[in-house]
């Protein structure tokens, strides 16, 4: 329900980053396999790396408000 305050600040950065989501992750994925094609796999791997952000910050969102419900 914290989501639907439009006064919030951090209500509006957590709609923000899950609407950007896809895009990055799109966007790296492009990068990583030009990167890969390029014969620079460490920078690949680390490339495709960057969407993980999204999926851990989410998992700790969802087990904090698990915790605090």
């Amino acid at each position: 329900m914290g989501l639907a305050n439009w006064d919030s600040v951090a209500a509006v950065f957590v709609i923000l980053a899950w609407w950007v989501y896809p895009v990055v992750a799109l966007g790296t994925t492009v990068a990583a396999w030009v990167l890969f094609g390029n014969r620079l796999l460490g920078a690949a791997r680390w490339v495709d790396r960057v969407p993980l952000a999204w999926v851990l910050v989410g998992v700790a969102l969802i087990g904090w408000i698990a915790v605090a419900g």
